[in-house]
């Protein structure tokens, strides 16, 4: 893996599909492009690599030094995930005065082409690029000498609008931590170094690592957060996180405190990662440091009942290498659509093998179409989704279930019979 601070690459990185875009918080949107990209390098078997801006072009062409904070993923913390996804190289290109003066025409034919020799960009439907903007997809997919990829918006269903990293930055804003690392696909992570602060944590009994927010890095909403702490050796302990003022102590500035759960070594100086899963409360005014430390106990149980639910995101949990791929890096997110499709497809292996039967299934694998369907339908109460005996078999069997047999269910041997009933005592013998 390697990281370019420039457009001109290494020869066996030329004839590479690349991504295009500023990807700040790599959200869930943008993960279609690198499906994509991944699918064509795949077939290909070319490169696979990311051209990205830096700084940000929204911090270059502001002026106002009150702008607040904006981004979601700082620069390593971008390279980081890319390179967890499988990514060969990825292009950091610096957005500069030079850079900005670029018309459209010079960008394809001196970055994409001469420095790059792309085989193909993956961009999304609204790209522009160039001075002012000048130059679209269109422009791209006149170009014979590379192919051009158009991805279009991707929406999250449970909102109804389109991923965005401007509808992250509302949601973190609004502490709506949970809603806005599902649009993300990871969580927001702050990344700095531990520095030696005034001890009130441990003279309460529950220390903190402290760290500063990184520059231009957004400001989610002020309080107490259920978080996971991840130290540069790569061990990831659930953590109680303020981020804010700590009103009840001497003020120091905004900063991160985490207390890791079962933790207790000295870590001063070292790398912290520190992920924000769910916010809890905001900052509060105590009157004295017995009512404080009550209430950092009350949410410390809080903490650990919330994240108990919760898988470590080993995307951010746990230290990017450059060999981890996709399969490596599932979120919880992620892991919900996979195992969602590969259940569907299981379900479709039975159906399109109606010629193996129910009994030969539950003496070789202790399991059936049946069970499947029961399951489902457990599944399904869990979720509070009433679904009755006859639909759940309709899912698996693909028909109704007198239907499938009609069709394909034929008479056991009798030995087979007698072998599945002596299982079935033995069983139940078992759990008596």
């Amino acid at each position: 893996m390697k990281l370019y601070r420039t457009s001109k690459l290494n020869p066996e990185h030329r004839g590479a599909v690349i991504i295009i875009g500023n990807f700040d918080g790599v959200h869930s949107g943008h993960l279609a492009l690198v499906e994509t990209a991944h699918a064509y390098a795949k077939k290909h078997e070319c490169p696979l690599g990311v051209l990205t801006f830096e700084p940000h072009p929204r911090m270059f062409f502001q002026h106002k030094s009150d702008d607040a904070p904006f981004l979601l993923t700082p620069r390593h913390l971008r390279s980081d995930i890319f390179f967890g996804l499988g990514f060969d190289f990825v292009v950091m290109q610096p957005f500069d005065e030079a850079f900005v003066e670029l018309n459209a025409l010079h960008f394809i034919e001196r970055v994409l082409l001469k420095d790059m020799g792309v085989s193909s960009v993956v961009v999304g439907e609204d790209f522009g690029f160039g001075k002012h903007r000048a130059g679209n997809t269109n422009d791209l997919e006149h170009r014979d000498e590379f192919e051009t990829l158009i991805v279009g918006e991707i929406f999250d269903d449970s909102l109804g609008v389109a991923y965005s990293s401007s509808k992250i930055r509302v949601l973190l804003h609004e502490g709506k931590t949970r809603l806005a690392n599902e649009q993300m696909g990871h969580p927001f992570t702050v990344v700095g170094s531990v520095f030696r602060n005034d001890q009130t944590g441990k003279d309460l009994g529950f220390p903190t690592a402290n760290v500063r927010p990184i520059l231009n890095q957004i400001h989610p909403k002020l309080g107490v957060y259920a978080g996971r702490a991840t130290l540069a050796d790569g061990r990831t302990f659930d953590a109680a996180i303020n981020w804010g003022l700590r009103p009840s102590v001497q003020n120091r500035g905004l900063m991160y405190e985490a207390h890791l759960f079962d933790f207790n070594e000295d870590i001063y100086s070292q790398t912290l990662r520190i992920a924000l899963i769910e916010y809890l409360r905001s900052e509060l005014t105590f009157d004295g440091t017995d009512a404080l430390r009550a209430q950092i106990v009350g949410d410390c149980m809080e903490i650990k009942r919330i994240l108990a639910r919760i898988p470590v995101d080993s995307r951010i949990g746990s230290p990017i290498t450059p060999n981890r791929r996709i399969h490596d890096i599932i979120t919880h997110t992620e892991r919900t659509r996979i195992e969602a499709a590969t259940f569907r497809r299981v379900v479709q292996h039975f159906q399109d093998h109606p010629e193996v039967q129910n009994i030969d299934l539950m003496l070789l694998a202790n399991f059936c179409r049946n069970c499947l369907s029961k399951w489902y339908q457990s599944a399904a109460e869990e979720q509070e989704i009433v679904l009755d005996k006859a639909t759940a078999r309709d899912v698996v069997y693909g028909e109704p279930y007198d239907d499938w047999k009609a069709k394909h269910q034929t008479e056991a041997a009798p030995e087979k019979v007698a072998e599945l009933a002596a299982r079935q005592k033995a069983k139940k013998a078992s759990n008596t």
